[in-house]
């Protein structure tokens, strides 16, 4: 059969826009209206895409089957494909909406991803089929006729087996390789996403959309299959850059020392990105990951309220702690992104600005400023659905906020966003550690 891996994204933006990213719910990184983050979004923009892991995952083992599989992020002639799985995110919704409602036979639609998952209403009432859950398993275990051939079948519960990462095919990236890329600079590369863990048990569950694309329970690939992959791209495609897609990268220590070990023995002359917690970070680790390859690494501060920071169920580190380690990474020469959220439910003007200070103090070489955002599907959401103001699920963008707040209007939340981003980067203390580094 003729599969089409259909991943449409709303247009007219002037900011990048990610499926992946955000447990596959999606971000805008709409940073703000300031001159430093006109200048990101730019950026951002220029040197930051890859379509979902899970599309690609749902592709390969497509492939594997016998399926002739082709890739679009464009509206195409539909009718010339039997099959058409589409990526589903919230801040692309209703743009996924209204090229459903362009498609002749709705019959041969299967809609995927965490958002779907979660909230499969508007998807269905189109006439489409929703997968529920890791979509890629669900494949291995049926087969795509069998789904098609089933018009009952509409919202599809998934009862694959989970557990075993390594069942997966390596995700068919080489058909999207002009799209792939991410860098830690100014500059464009060639990058591809990697995998090695899903899950994530930290407490942060109360807010964050992770476990509601992976779970709450870690399950790990072996090592030696996340090197073949590893070789494989390196053979194939000629990419020795990679990005490690797993929510926390070293939840499971052992492993990632077995890991870091496994890659510096293979001699692979590669550099990775990885997203960490700082608690899971010392001095040895950190060596070991810098002689494997990790060049950057993106750590979640979000505010450096502590009261806020309980509030929201978020576990952190004290500030002497998180000083000491980004200087550590730092003279280790590994790049530091710090990640900061404003405007959670307890913040005030003040506490907004203690965070925007804070991270001028800390002194990341990159440091990205978003917008708490209640999402629908995690604990947290039912607290805020009353008080939620935006029209569209495409306003959840991470940048854009999109509930009353008690403490902070719409516009003071915005203003802020653009203080942090101007005060930061136009901080002579910013330019002098790091600024050239971007170039």
């Amino acid at each position: 059969m003729k599969v089409l891996l259909l991943d449409i994204y709303k247009e007219g933006t002037d900011y990048r826009i990610s499926k992946d990213t955000n447990g596959s719910y999606g971000t805008g990184n709409d940073y703000g209206d300031g001159l430093f983050a006109k200048f990101l979004k730019k950026i951002s923009k220029r040197t930051n895409f890859w379509p979902p892991l899970y599309l690609m995952y749902t592709g390969s083992v497509l492939r594997e089957k016998g399926h002739q599989i082709e890739y679009s992020n464009r509206i195409v002639d539909f009718d010339n494909y039997d099959a058409i799985i589409m990526s589903s995110s919230i801040v692309c919704h209703e743009t996924e909406i209204n090229t459903i409602k362009g498609i002749k036979d709705k019959s041969k639609v299967i809609v995927i991803g965490s958002f779907a998952s979660n909230c499969s209403k508007n998807y269905l009432n189109e006439g489409v089929k929703v997968i529920k859950g890791e979509s890629e398993f669900y494949f291995l275990d049926n087969e795509l006729e069998d789904l098609l051939n089933n018009q009952s079948a509409k919202n599809i519960s998934n009862n694959s087996d989970i557990t075993n990462l390594d069942r997966l095919p390596f995700p068919c990236w080489d058909l999207v390789a002009k799209y792939l890329s991410f860098s830690g600079t100014i500059h464009k590369k060639t990058c591809i996403p990697i995998l090695a863990e899903r899950g994530c048990p930290y407490s942060c569950f109360n807010y964050c959309t992770y476990p509601l694309e992976q779970g709450r329970k870690p399950r790990a690939r072996a090592s030696k299959n996340i090197v073949e992959e590893i070789k494989y791209w390196i053979n194939k495609m000629g990419v020795n850059e990679f990005i490690f897609r797993d929510p926390v990268f070293s939840i499971n220590r052992e492993r990632t020392v077995e890991l870091a070990n496994m890659i510096i023995k293979e001699e692979l002359k590669i550099k990775f990105t990885i997203e960490d917690h700082l608690n899971n970070i010392d001095h040895d680790l950190a060596l070991l990951l810098k002689k494997a390859g990790v060049f950057f690494i993106q750590v979640g501060i979000e505010s450096v309220d502590l009261e806020v920071m309980k509030d929201a169920k978020r576990f952190t580190l004290q500030e002497s702690k998180e000083i000491e380690k980004t200087e550590m990474l730092r003279s280790l020469g590994i790049k530091v992104m710090g990640m900061y959220i404003l405007g959670y439910e307890t913040d005030t003007k003040e506490s907004c600005l203690a965070t925007i200070e804070y991270a001028k103090k800390l002194n990341t070489y990159l440091a990205v400023f978003s917008v708490f955002t209640p999402y629908p599907g995690t604990p947290i959401y039912s607290k805020f659905k009353n008080k939620i103001f935006a029209n569209k699920y495409e306003e959840y963008n991470q940048w854009n906020p999109i509930f009353h707040h008690k403490n902070l209007s719409t516009s003071e939340i915005r203003k802020l966003l653009d203080h942090a981003f101007n005060s930061y980067y136009l901080n002579i203390k910013w330019a002098t550690k790091n600024f050239l580094l971007a170039f």
